[in-house]
């Protein structure tokens, strides 16, 4: 791990989940191993991002591959630091991207980028009256990471269940934050 330092995560209460159907996952496998309290951090707006973990546990369907990360739908913002996101589908082989540990975060060039249609789930909460909202494939290798440091499964996802995210606000131009009045949803 690397001497990059940030505040640590907030917690957002889960208020709403929502099946969405079909849709277009980006799944991006880095050159590095990941350890089983990295992730990255995504969301479908710019009011704040979830930690979504790597693919480090074992699960009913899918054996550990912990040098992968399943980002969710492709419209997704993933947050780069310094207030700066891309959309996944701006993702390529070659870039180095922040994977976030507790309190630390180290960059990691990412190997390949796949996308495919699978099955999808909204969850969203909110901070301070706005609203934190993500968008995951149904795969029982999806975790997050939850209060107390534990790790929870997407298909184990309840109404009030808090999730770990970083906050931010919203106004984003070509990925760099910008002042305007906006409202995400």
């Amino acid at each position: 791990m690397s001497d990059n330092r940030f505040s640590g995560f907030d917690y957002f209460e889960i208020s709403d989940i929502t099946d969405l159907g079909i849709g277009t996952r980006v799944c991006v496998d880095f050159i590095d191993v990941l350890s089983s309290t990295e992730g990255v951090l995504v969301g479908n707006t710019g009011n704040g991002f979830i930690k979504l973990m790597a693919e480090t546990r074992k699960s009913e369907t899918y054996p550990p591959c912990p040098f992968r990360v399943n980002l969710g739908a492709i419209n997704q913002y993933l947050y780069l630091g310094n207030n700066k996101t891309c959309y996944l589908s701006e993702l390529e082989p070659g870039m180095k991207i922040p994977v976030y540990d507790q309190e630390s975060f180290r960059y990691i060039a990412i190997g390949r980028v796949k996308q495919e249609k699978r099955e999808f789930k909204r969850v969203e909460g909110k901070n301070e009256n706005n609203l934190v909202s993500g968008t995951f494939q149904i795969a029982d290798s999806v975790f997050f990471q939850s209060e107390n440091e534990t790790f929870i499964p997407i298909n184990d996802l309840k109404l009030g269940v808090k999730l770990a995210y970083i906050k931010s606000q919203p106004g984003r131009h070509l990925g760099d934050k910008i002042e305007e009045d906006i409202n995400e949803k």
